[in-house]
């Protein structure tokens, strides 16, 4: 007689506009889920601020994923506690998969007296000093203290989590895994024609949301002086219209292509010459392991789990966070030196294979739901 399949919900916030790290790690390990054994679900928020169903609730749809939307008045709101409590009863849900701290405090009160299992991805770990975002991750590290499971996508958060005490035996760390074939069949040449990027200059490439942790700022006071470069930014976010100010008051309105969020950035990323993340603080970057798998030379801060990837003129060039003056000089240097950009391109695509593929990442993930059900 067969096993019953182990049903998973995956619990995150989700937005309307657009999709995070996050919801893309989620839906890249749905894409590959060995449904045979396993049911999964994606359950997020229809915020009253913002109504309607999150993207990540769309997109799971046209991977034949079941969904479950949860009506939310407000940031503390505890209705959805209840809302959440019902849905795992009466769909005899065996794994709750928490992925935020919303989703992880919320998920926590609402199994404290359920059988359910619960686990926790932390997609990353903010160390910044402000007072709201310390008492986020207070509430964060109480409610996943007590889970059954807690996986961290790199190892910098997962010895952070070591360090605050957090029970080795329920802390582990999976990478992060992108689909090294799609990156393979990207046409950069249908976006360059696209968005009429004029030939001759070099294209640089940036994906993420825009919002301060990613440093776009200092980005563009790095390319103010440089000539023949073309930077395409890819994301939206909070920061969108003061970023089109900054880049008018720089006068690089010319050099800066705001193309916004895309669901699928491969095409964009093949478009490209040099990928370039200046972020101030990151967990395992999506995007950066992308452009890696997309053959791309890569300039990244040295911060979060990015030197946990990227070697300092091995797979890429590390510089300091919030430096235009060390961004300039690392872009420059992988522009002149063509043979250094190749040798680092093949270092990054050879470990973004081996390491980093979405199929090892569905199987651990897999492992980790198998073992916590016994």
């Amino acid at each position: 007689m067969p096993q019953p399949k182990i049903k998973v919900a995956h619990f995150l916030s989700g937005r309307i506009e657009n999709l995070s790290g996050g919801d893309l790690v989620v839906l890249n390990l749905l894409e590959y889920l060995d449904r045979s054994r396993f049911d999964p679900w994606v359950v997020s928020f229809n915020e009253a601020r913002n109504p309607g169903d999150p993207l990540i609730i769309k997109t799971a749809q046209t991977l034949e994923v079941k969904t479950f939307t949860i009506n939310a008045r407000g940031r503390f709101d505890l209705e959805p506690v209840g809302n959440l409590r019902k849905f795992i009863t009466e769909n005899q849900i065996d794994i709750l998969h928490c992925h935020g701290y919303k989703a992880d405090v919320i998920g926590f009160l609402a199994c404290r007296q359920s059988e359910v299992k619960k686990i926790a991805t932390l997609h990353g770990w903010w160390t910044g000093r402000s007072l709201k975002l310390k008492f986020y991750n207070f509430l964060d590290y109480l409610a996943v203290r007590k889970f059954d499971k807690v996986i961290a996508v790199s190892e910098p958060i997962r010895g952070t989590l070591a360090r605050r005490g957090m029970p080795p035996d329920r802390l582990l760390c999976i990478e992060n895994g992108v689909d090294i074939k799609r990156a393979g069949a990207a046409n950069g040449d249908r976006i360059r024609s696209e968005l009429k990027l004029p030939y001759g200059k070099t294209v640089l490439g940036m994906v993420g949301r825009l919002s301060r942790e990613k440093g776009h700022r200092y980005l563009f006071s790095a390319i103010q002086a440089m000539d023949d470069v073309i930077l395409l930014v890819v994301g939206n976010g909070p920061l969108e219209a003061k970023l089109r100010r900054l880049a008018e008051n720089l006068h690089i309105r010319e050099k800066v292509v705001f193309v916004g969020f895309k669901p699928d950035v491969s095409d964009y990323l093949a478009a490209t010459d040099i990928f370039v993340l200046p972020s101030l603080t990151e967990g395992l970057p999506l995007a950066l392991l992308e452009a890696m798998a997309a053959g791309k030379p890569v300039v990244a801060s040295d911060v979060g789990g990015i030197p946990t990837v990227i070697g300092d003129k091995k797979e890429g060039l590390l510089v300091r966070p919030k430096d235009p003056v060390a961004l300039k000089e690392a872009i420059t240097v992988l522009i002149n030196d063509k043979d250094l950009a190749k040798r680092l391109t093949a270092n990054a695509m050879e470990l973004a294979g081996r390491r980093f593929s979405v199929e090892k990442m569905a199987k651990s993930y897999e492992e980790t739901y198998t073992d916590i059900m016994g």
